[in-house]
Formats: C-alpha cells, sequence, structure tokens
C-alpha cells in the first residue's frame, strides 16, 4: 500500500514537473517574440531617425547657397508672354500655376521671424507633433511645397509625422509614389477619405489617425520658415491631442473654415486652460480665388 503511494506522488511530482517545464519552454517563446516584434519596430524607428537627421541638417547647410526662381522668396524676371500667362492665370485663379511649376520643391526662404522671437530660448524637451494637412482639389506641387517645407525646416526630433488627408479628392494625382522616393517610411502618409467629408470632418480624421503628442493643423497650401514650430499664426493651430479630444475637439456641424477659430479659445477658456494669443508669424500662404470648401455647402 505505501508503495502504491509513493508511486503516485513520483508520477505527480513527474508530471507536475512536466507542466512547469512546459509552461516555461511556452514563456520563453511568447517573450522570444514579443522581443522580436518590439527589436523590429525599434529597428524601424532607429532607420528612420538617422535618415532625418541626416536630410535635415543636409538642407540647413545648402539653404543660403540654393539659387533658382523662387529661392529666398525673390520675385521672378518674365519675359512679356510670361507675364501675359501668369496676369491671366491670377485674375482666373488668383494663382499661377506656371510660376508654381517653376519653383522648387524645396526652395529657400527668408527667416520672417519677429526678432522676439528669434532671440527667445525655448526648452528642449518639447514634446513630439503630428502635422496635419488637408487637401481638396489642391495642386498636388502645391501641397508637396507644403510637406516639404515642414520637413526641411522642423527639428527631427520634434517631428513625428506629417499626415496628409485626401478628401475625396477629384483632381490630385495619388501622392503615394513621391511619399515612397523622398522620405523614410513613416515620416509622411496619406489617409485617404472614401466620401466628401468637408473641413473640419477632415481634420478630425487627421486627429484620430495622428501618433504625436501635439496635433498642429496647416492648410495644404503654405509654406512653413525657420523657427515655426514655436510661434505659430492665425491660419495654423497646435495643442496637445489628447487635451483636444477632451474638450470635444472640432465641431462636426461646421462646414467652412472660420467659426473653429472663435470656437477653440472659448472651449479652452471654459476648461480652465490659459489662452494666449501671440502675434508672431513663421509661415506663408498662397491665397486663391478657388475655395473648395464654399463649393461643398451648395
Amino acid at each position: 500500500m505505501a508503495l502504491i503511494k509513493i508511486k503516485r506522488r513520483r508520477r505527480r511530482f513527474v508530471q507536475l514537473l512536466l507542466f512547469v517545464s512546459i509552461s516555461n519552454i511556452f514563456g520563453i517563446m511568447l517573450v522570444s517574440v514579443i522581443y522580436k516584434l518590439l527589436c523590429v519596430k525599434s529597428d524601424l524607428k532607429l532607420q528612420r531617425y538617422p535618415l532625418e537627421i541626416e536630410r535635415f541638417n543636409r538642407y540647413q547647410s545648402v539653404e543660403r547657397k540654393r539659387t533658382g526662381p523662387g529661392e529666398g522668396g525673390r520675385p521672378l524676371n518674365l519675359t512679356k508672354e510670361e507675364a501675359a500667362l501668369v496676369e491671366s492665370e491670377m485674375k482666373r485663379e488668383g494663382f499661377s500655376k506656371y510660376l508654381n511649376s517653376l519653383v522648387s520643391l524645396d526652395r529657400s526662404l527668408n527667416d520672417y521671424r519677429d526678432p522676439v522671437c528669434k532671440e527667445h530660448q525655448y526648452p528642449e524637451d518639447l514634446p513630439t507633433a503630428s502635422v496635419i494637412i488637408i487637401f481638396c482639389n489642391e495642386i498636388q506641387r502645391v501641397v508637396l511645397r507644403t510637406v516639404h517645407s515642414i520637413v526641411n525646416r522642423t527639428p527631427p526630433r520634434y517631428l513625428k509625422e506629417v499626415v496628409l488627408v485626401d478628401d475625396a479628392n477629384e483632381l490630385l494625382r495619388p501622392l503615394d509614389e513621391h511619399i515612397s522616393e523622398h522620405w523614410p517610411e513613416g515620416l509622411v502618409r496619406v489617409i485617404r477619405l472614401p466620401i466628401r467629408s468637408g473641413l473640419i470632418r477632415t481634420r478630425l480624421a487627421g486627429v484620430e489617425a495622428a501618433t504625436g503628442d501635439v496635433v498642429i493643423m496647416l492648410d495644404g497650401h503654405m509654406e512653413v520658415t525657420k523657427g515655426w514650430t514655436y510661434a505659430m499664426v492665425g491660419c495654423m493651430m497646435a495643442m496637445h491631442r489628447n487635451t483636444f479630444i477632451e474638450m470635444g475637439a472640432y465641431d462636426k456641424g461646421m462646414e467652412v473654415w472660420g467659426g473653429e477659430n472663435i470656437e477653440l479659445p472659448i472651449r479652452v477658456i471654459v476648461f480652465t486652460r490659459i489662452y494666449n494669443a501671440l502675434p508672431k508669424f513663421g509661415s506663408m500662404t498662397t491665397k486663391t480665388n478657388s475655395m473648395p470648401y464654399i463649393l461643398f455647402l451648395r
């Protein structure tokens, strides 16, 4: 009888030992898989970041040496025929496609910041930012020059990504090929909406897709200058993503631009946040007669 009990105990001990061994092996395999996935993700970040730094530093070193049409924001000398074409385009669209085609996507720009902004010392440990650009039937080259200026003049440690939100465009051909040729994977990406959603809802789609700490809203026809992320202008909006969502984000009932500029400061004050309006600037915007989000209401 005692011998049978000993055998049973041994059998149970062996079973327990076997169970523990299998559990340990499974646990090690699971940890290994998770570690590999994290390493791959980390490696992609490590591979991308040096490329961003290298590109950023290279552009900073050559920007002031660049020559060509529109460099430094300088005007072009046009022939009679060119001037007539430009005048015709300006009257019709408020924008010249011909001049736009001559200007480089990476063109240099002067530093238009207020002297106070240049002298001010900003903290180094700023949060990362997702720049959200929505576009609706914009000229592709204009949108691309906007993106190039952002990547060229934003320190890589702050720029998490540029999110382009395509509001069911009809005139703009896909940007994927240009993006894959010029920037590391994940730095610039396109979100395409299946149906026309309007200005505010398209911006909200960009906020949902963003992964940076701060979201910055820009129009698709702007060029930013040096130091633009520190001092911003009226047509831009930067806010901590979680705070923006906590306050209710944009009102989805708004169809066009204008009202959100009034609504957001009121929400900030209501939510007991501090609101400061700083009259400094660091960007250029293109004004056209074409206003696609007005047509959206018709």
